[in-house]
């Protein structure tokens, strides 16, 4: 994902522990399902239950049991999957999208039996993200207390070096 060691190592440490709540933030177009992907997938799928909530799968991850929420699907519709999903007991929940505040509220029941829940939100921002989770729970407390981490991500499109031409752009 072109972390830093730094950020890399935190995310590690972060999986390490069970429990606790992952913001996962990425603006629209950037990123936000291949770096959801990409912590999910640092879970050892084969010895870790792990089930996700997602709107539109983009692809099958091996080992884990992904919930597709229908496109339109109305807040009790999400916050009936997220109750179902969580009454399965795995020990990880991704959720690459969040519209229901109730749901919010019963992923923090979850984080706190000691289970880990990664939430994608679309944000500029860590903290933006962070924001928009406070704002979602609806009392400041109660959303930080099971919080671990925030990670905000770009996508940065890097041209191959065997492939790229320089190119003079012409004046006009």
């Amino acid at each position: 994902l072109g972390l830093s060691a730094v950020q890399e190592q935190a995310i590690k440490d972060s999986i390490e522990v069970a429990g606790g709540i992952v913001l996962l933030s990425a603006p629209k177009g950037q990123g936000l399902t291949s770096l959801a992907y990409g912590v999910i997938r640092t879970h050892d799928a084969f010895l870790t239950h792990i089930l996700t909530i997602e709107r539109a799968p983009d692809q099958d991850l091996e080992g884990i049991t992904q919930n597709k929420l229908t496109p339109g699907a109305s807040p009790a519709e999400e916050l009936k999957l997220v109750s179902w999903v969580c009454s399965q007991e795995p020990a990880v929940i991704m959720m690459t999208s969040l519209e229901e505040p109730a749901s919010a509220k019963e992923l923090i029941k979850f984080a706190a039996e000691g289970r880990k829940v990664y939430v994608g939100v679309r944000a500029g921002s860590a903290m933006e993200a962070v924001n928009v989770w406070r704002k979602w729970v609806g009392d400041d407390a109660r959303a930080m207390k099971h919080l671990m981490m925030s990670v905000s991500s770009r996508v940065l499109r890097k041209l191959c070096v065997n492939c790229k031409v320089a190119v003079t752009p012409a004046p006009e």
